[in-house]
């Protein structure tokens, strides 16, 4: 969190006017680590606040943090069933990876692999 100039303050956790800065940190979780399970999400900010264990208040404080902006899904499956992912949509990785690799449509060579336009959704 030393990264975003906020430091995790355990002493302040349950208090109304930590809420911006907790706010600030989940935003940088799901911005670095996103798509991520929300269980994995309340996990990270409980320890970096040196919490052992991640109860009913941690996880309704650090959900209720969730910024809008980021997408929430529903996972489907036996083994992970009930679990919500957030973060940014699988085009917008892809427009990430583009993005850091220097690759657009119009720079492609002869000898690249393009990268999908989407990725494929087995339903």
């Amino acid at each position: 969190m030393d990264t975003i100039g906020v430091t995790p303050r355990a002493d302040l956790f349950y208090e109304a006017r930590y809420a911006a800065l907790l706010r600030q940190m989940v935003a940088h979780v799901i911005e670095v680590e996103g798509p991520i399970y929300d269980d994995v999400l309340v996990t990270r900010i409980a320890r970096a606040h040196g919490f052992q264990r991640s109860g009913s208040n941690i996880q309704a404080l650090v959900l209720a943090a969730v910024d809008r902006r980021f997408p929430r899904t529903k996972r489907m499956g036996a083994m992970s069933s009930g679990r919500r992912a957030l973060g940014p949509t699988f085009q917008c990785l892809i427009d990430r990876v583009r993005e850091r690799s220097g690759h657009t449509p119009t720079s492609r060579s002869s000898n690249s692999r393009a990268l999908p336009d989407r990725l494929p959704v087995s339903v």
